[in-house]
């Protein structure tokens, strides 16, 4: 008889409980561990798992028992792994153990049972596997470890890495030897490739670091639970919730926080999707009652009859083929399966095999109508997003052209009111501008006087026709002079044309990221990323020269054509409207623009200076 019945099961605590019944957990005990034990010690192996799941043992009791009955040491060991990596590690909170510490002692890789991994903890297990000496001066290290780490993330290619293993210190490089270099890189592979292969991201550390800053829900407090009747007196032990991770303040700029409501929009379901998962979910439902009604099942208890459901149902979702469905019927119950028998489990799976086809039939023509309701809704969406565009442009043209006549009725200077004592100011202005005209009166009327020769008194006038004389006046016609002095300052102005050839002047770095243009960063590669690694490599180098040298270096940056067309994306991108399409309206125009890769390389590029 088991030591632990299925009326002892069900009292385990709800994380336990959840983890035990977790479908990922059971898919990975079948694929991974079942294989390498015999009945008897799968057994053995099961009391030790409901211990841990009731805190009668500790993980680490739990590794030292498996010596009592697995002699083979390999084999002992990947069990061991196997089972605190997929069964316990996602309970670790509950069982207060470090696990992950666990899997390493054992001779584990803790990064293959997570879901995300820090590149921090790739590089270390690479060090490890590598076992080559790492420089010693601090800032090649972080060098070196900054280009495994673009090479895990895939954001350089073996080559580019290479060449910057092996190239020289002052020129962004490791000064590593080529067997050294290449011994690095087979290892980050090797665990780029595994990594990949169970499906584990790889993610900055800050990124996880915000991720686990938000404490997971403490688990619920139950009565205190009583080890199940053996040969030594029974133990209570109560439930103590582990104490709630301490948070550390965040600061989230304007584009976070904007990054996350675009994540939260994308991640929304829209009205069709909605319904679809509805009605696909309420068909799965029916087509799993009727399957349960016709195979005539009884169980015993409730959970079996759970268990049924949830292996016919992901039967029909084809995430588990026909032969592992049959594995889980013939199972035996203690085991995770149902124990049915052998004909028992063909006459089931005759009508599954028959129900599957109606469910994709049903599903395929649904999922039909579904398409056709989703380019209708869309259809209509677009229409309604441009009817509100355009009355929104219609609004703020009557809004501006409202500005306008208000601010010239505003600015019109107000009528002069006529005052009668005016009149008189202004006719003895006017009589003093026609004062000048009888000037050459007496010059006309001379003329025709000196006829007039009765009187010799006109004689004395004649002297003042020499005094007029213009003769004096002829040095007038001498002013040629300042106009030849003006045409000579032309001369030499013509030269400066020359200046269509700009001087070339020499400029430093800092100088450089500040007149960088588009086409310059795009000189620097043809990859985005590889260009934004470049600008990092200079800053970086910047920095080993100062703090203040690499602060000049990241303003500079921020003053680049590149850098602003990002940040005048970013600002536009706020009205709601996507960068992609931001980004076409550009090109249409044919106005200077980044391309989607370029955007995103420089948003990755300045969320690494400023947590740098």
């Amino acid at each position: 008889m088991p030591k632990y019945t299925i009326e002892k099961i069900r009292t385990l605590p709800q994380p336990a409980l959840d983890n035990f019944y977790s479908l990922e957990v059971n898919d990975r005990y079948s694929q991974e561990i079942f294989p390498l034990l015999t009945d008897e010690e799968e057994e053995k192996l099961y009391d030790l798992m409901f211990d841990v799941y009731f805190r009668v043992t500790t993980p680490g009791a739990f590794v030292a028992s498996l010596g009592d009955f697995l002699k083979d040491e390999k084999k002992r060991g990947q069990v061991a792994s196997h089972m605190l990596g997929y069964v316990f590690l996602p309970i670790a909170d509950y069982l207060q153990a470090d696990v992950a510490g666990l899997i390493s002692q054992v001779g584990g890789d803790p990064n293959l049972y997570k879901k995300k991994v820090a590149v921090s903890d790739v590089l270390a297990q690479i060090k490890k596997k590598a076992a080559v000496p790492w420089p010693a001066e601090e800032r090649i290290a972080k060098r070196l470890d900054s280009i495994v780490g673009s090479r895990v993330m895939d954001v350089r290619k073996d080559e580019q890495a290479r060449e910057l293993l092996m190239g020289p210190t002052k020129t962004s490089g490791c000064g590593l030897d080529e067997a050294t270099a290449q011994k690095i890189l087979f290892f980050a592979n090797e665990e780029l490739t595994t990594l990949r292969q169970r499906g584990i991201d790889i993610v900055p550390d800050e990124q996880l670091r915000r991720e686990e800053a938000v404490p997971p829900p403490a688990p619920a407090t139950s009565a205190p639970i009583v080890q199940p009747s053996s040969a030594e007196p029974a133990t209570v032990q109560a439930l103590v919730p582990p104490p709630p991770k301490k948070v550390e303040s965040l600061t989230f700029s304007a584009a976070d926080l904007k990054e996350v409501q675009d994540l939260a929009k994308k991640s929304q379901p829209s009205e069709v999707a909605a319904e679809t998962a509805a009605a696909a979910a309420s068909l799965l439902d029916g087509i799993v009652d009727e399957t349960v009604t016709i195979t005539k099942v009884s169980f015993p208890d409730e959970d079996l009859q759970k268990r049924y459901r949830t292996a016919v149902s992901l039967y029909f979702r084809d995430l588990r083929d026909a032969l592992e469905t049959k594995s889980k019927f013939t199972m035996p119950v203690a085991q995770g399966g149902l124990g049915f028998s052998a004909a028992d489990t063909d006459r089931i799976m005759s009508v599954l095999a028959a129900k599957a086809g109606e469910f994709r039939e049903l599903m395929s023509s649904r999922a039909s109508a579904s398409k056709q309701r989703y380019v209708e809704l869309q259809t209509k969406k677009v229409l309604t997003a441009e009817e509100e565009m355009l009355k929104r442009e219609q609004e703020e043209l009557e809004r501006r052209f409202a500005e306008l006549t208000a601010a010239s009725k505003k600015g019109s200077p107000p009528p002069v009111p006529k005052v009668p004592g005016t009149a008189p100011k202004v006719i003895p202005v006017i009589a003093v501008a026609k004062t000048p005209a009888p000037a050459p009166k007496p010059i006309v009327v001379a003329p025709p006087n000196l006829p007039i020769e009765p009187a010799p008194a006109p004689k004395p006038a004649m002297p003042p026709m020499p005094i007029p004389a213009p003769m004096p006046q002829l040095p007038r016609p001498a002013a040629p002079p300042p106009p030849a002095a003006i045409s000579q300052p032309v001369a030499p102005s013509k030269p400066t044309m020359a200046d269509v050839t700009p001087i070339h002047k020499l400029v430093g770095p800092v100088e450089e990221l500040r007149q960088m243009t588009i086409k310059d960063f795009r000189r620097l590669s043809k990859d985005p990323k590889e260009a934004t690694l470049k600008i990092k490599d200079k800053i970086d180098l910047m920095g080993e020269q100062s703090f203040d040298v690499k602060t000049q270096g990241i303003k500079a940056w921020q003053d680049s054509e590149p850098s602003r067309l990002y940040l005048d994306l970013l600002k536009r991108s706020l009205e709601g409207r996507p960068v992609a399409d931001l980004i076409a309206d550009r090109e249409a125009k044919s106005e200077p623009t980044l391309s989607k890769a370029e955007f995103d390389a420089i948003m990755v590029l300045n969320r690494t200076l400023r947590f740098g």
